[in-house]
């Protein structure tokens, strides 16, 4: 029916001129930090698919949410006092009181 002409946003101006001499290693070592500072993939995976304007604001709530939230209390395995359940701490009391 109509004709569409989808447009692009022109790709950022990420560029990296190799140094005489410059191993080509670190050429891209040097591309690849400027990519990462600028944000260009962040900014493509995050387009990937469609995001709805609710969808944004509900997860944009529960980011919120989570970094203002108290720290929990880790009781689980690596936890700097790990919990004993009922049967351990009956079987630790036990051993105390036979020594």
């Amino acid at each position: 029916m109509y004709n569409r002409v989808r447009r692009r946003e022109p790709l950022s101006g990420v560029k990296v001129v190799p140094d005489p001499f410059e191993h080509i290693d670190a050429t891209l070592r040097r591309f690849k930090k400027l990519v990462q500072a600028s944000g260009v993939l962040t900014d493509a995976r995050n387009r990937q698919h469609f995001i709805t304007k609710g969808e944004r604001r509900r997860v944009k709530s529960t980011k919120a949410r989570k970094r203002l939230a108290p720290p929990r209390n880790k009781t689980g395995p690596g936890s700097a006092s790990p919990r004993l359940s009922d049967n351990q701490q009956r079987a630790l009391e036990g051993a105390e009181r036979t020594r």
